[in-house]
C-alpha cells in the first residue's frame, strides 16, 4: 500500500494519534476506578470489571487483529474500534448494576487499548521509512496522558465525578475522528504465528526474564485499581491525585533519556532492580500518607515499571533469533498481562479487608519477580536492535 506523505506529514499525524490513545489512558488509570466505585462498585467488584480485559486480552488480540487486516487501511480500522468504545461507554450511562457494567466497561476498555500496538505499528513505520526518532513520536503520548490526567482533575472539581464519565466518552468519540487522520502504512501488525509458550520457556533466560518481569508487573495490580481510592479516601484532592500519575510518568521518560545517554546497564541489572524496588513500594505504599512521600513512592514508578521493561527487552534482544522478536515480545505481553489479571482480581478482596493487606501480597508478588531474575546470567544485551524495545504505555 501507498506510504502516506511526507516525513513531517506523518510524524504529525502519527504524534496526534499517538496522544489521543493514550490521553484516554490518563482518565482511565487515575479516575475510571473511583467513578466506577461512586456508581456503587464494591472493591471485589472494581477488581473484577477492571481485570476483565486484561483476562480478555489474549484470547480477542488475534480475532482483533484479524479483522484489522480487513479492513482496506489502518486508518478505518482504527477509527472503528474507537467509535465502538466510545459507544459501549456512553452506554454506561444508561444502565446500573455490576454486570452490564462489567461487559461495556471491559469492552470499551479492550477495544480502546487495542490501538496502543495499533500506534506502535504506525510509528515504527515512520522511524522505517521516514527517519524519524520513536522517541519523539512516543513523548506526545506522556505528554497527554498528564494533561488528560491535569484536565480530568479540573472537570471533577467543576461537576464532580460524572465528569470522568463524559470526557472519557468524548475522548473515544473524538478519537475516532483522529484515527481517520492515520498514516496509511499497509499491514503492520507483528505476524500471528508465534511461538508458543512451551518453546519459549525452554530458553532459560526466556524463562527466567518472562517470570520475573511478569511478576513485577502483576505487582502493579493493586496500584492501577485502587491507588486511585486509597489516596482518595486519605484525603487528597482530585489535582493532587492526577499528580501523583503526572510524577509517575515523568519519572518513566526521564529513565528513558537517561538510559540511552550512559553506559547500558544489562537485563538483569534492571530487572532486579525493578524487583526490589518494587519489594520496596509496595511495602511501604500504604503507610505513605503524606503528599511528599506518597510522591517519593511515585517516582519509584520509573524504576518499577521503566527498568523492568527494558530488563525484558533486553532479555528477548539477547536470545532471540532473526525473526522471532516481535513473536516474543508478544508473548510476553501476554504472559506479564495474565499474572496482571490475576493479581487485579486478588487486589479486590485482600484491599476490602485492609489496604495494608493488599499491597503487603502485591510486595510478595514482587519478591517472586525479584527470584526468578536473579539467577539470571550477568550482562545481557541485545544483539541487534530490539523493534519497539522501548514502547511503554503510560500507567
Amino acid at each position: 500500500m501507498k506510504q502516506s506523505g511526507s516525513g513531517t506529514d506523518f510524524a504529525i499525524r502519527a504524534s496526534a494519534f499517538c496522544a489521543v490513545v493514550f490521553f484516554a489512558s490518563g482518565i482511565i488509570y487515575p479516575f475510571l476506578p473511583v467513578w466506577l466505585a461512586a456508581r456503587g462498585l464494591a472493591d471485589t467488584e472494581l477488581a473484577a470489571v477492571l481485570a476483565a480485559p486484561l483476562f480478555l486480552r489474549p484470547i480477542l488480540t488475534a480475532p482483533l487483529a484479524a479483522l484489522t487486516d480487513r479492513f482496506r487501511n489502518l486508518a478505518h480500522a482504527a477509527a472503528a474500534f474507537a467509535f465502538a468504545a466510545g459507544i459501549a461507554f456512553a452506554c454506561l450511562g444508561a444502565v446500573h448494576g455490576f454486570w452490564p457494567t462489567l461487559v461495556l466497561t471491559a469492552l470499551a476498555i479492550m477495544l480502546w487499548n487495542f490501538l496502543i500496538p495499533l500506534s506502535d505499528a504506525v510509528n515504527l513505520v515512520g522511524v522505517r521509512d521516514h527517519g524519524l526518532v520513536y522517541a519523539r513520536l512516543r513523548i506526545w503520548g506522556s505528554f497527554a496522558f498528564i494533561v488528560a490526567s491535569l484536565i480530568t482533575a479540573a472537570a471533577i472539581r467543576l461537576i464532580a465525578l460524572p465528569g470522568v464519565f463524559l470526557l472519557l466518552t468524548a475522548t473515544f468519540l473524538i478519537g475516532g475522528v483522529i484515527s481517520l487522520a492515520v498514516p496509511e502504512v499497509g499491514p503492520s501488525l507483528p505476524s500471528r504465528d508465534g511461538i508458543g509458550w512451551r518453546t519459549a520457556f525452554s530458553e532459560p533466560v526466556i524463562r527466567r526474564a518472562f517470570l520475573g518481569a511478569s511478576c513485577t508487573v502483576g505487582s502493579h495490580g493493586a496500584y492501577y485499581t485502587f491507588a486511585s481510592l486509597y489516596w482518595h479516601s486519605i484525603g487528597f484532592s482530585a489535582f493532587s491525585i492526577a499528580a501523583m500519575w503526572a510524577v509517575s510518568v515523568t519519572a518513566e521518560l526521564l529513565v528513558l533519556w537517561v538510559v540511552g545517554r550512559i553506559p547500558q546497564p544489562g537485563a538483569r541489572r534492571c530487572l532486579v532492580a525493578g524487583a526490589l524496588v518494587a519489594v520496596l513500594r509496595w511495602a511501604f505504599f500504604p503507610f505513605a500518607v503524606a503528599p511528599g512521600a506518597a510522591l517519593l513512592l511515585q517516582a519509584l514508578h520509573a524504576i518499577t515499571f521503566a527498568f523492568n521493561h527494558i530488563g525484558v527487552m533486553r532479555a528477548i534482544g539477547s536470545v532471540s533469533a532473526p525473526g522471532h522478536t516481535a513473536r516474543l515480545q508478544a508473548l510476553y505481553q501476554l504472559t506479564s498481562g495474565l499474572v496482571l489479571a490475576v493479581a487485579t482480581l486478588a487486589a479486590g478482596p485482600l484491599y476490602r479487608l485492609s489496604p495494608a493487606y493488599a499491597f503487603s501480597v502485591m510486595a510478595l508478588l514482587a519478591g517472586a519477580g525479584l527470584f526468578f531474575s536473579f539467577p539470571l546470567e550477568r550482562g545481557l544485551h541485545p544483539q541487534r536492535d530490539v523493534p519497539g524495545g522501548e514502547t511503554i504505555a503510560p500507567s
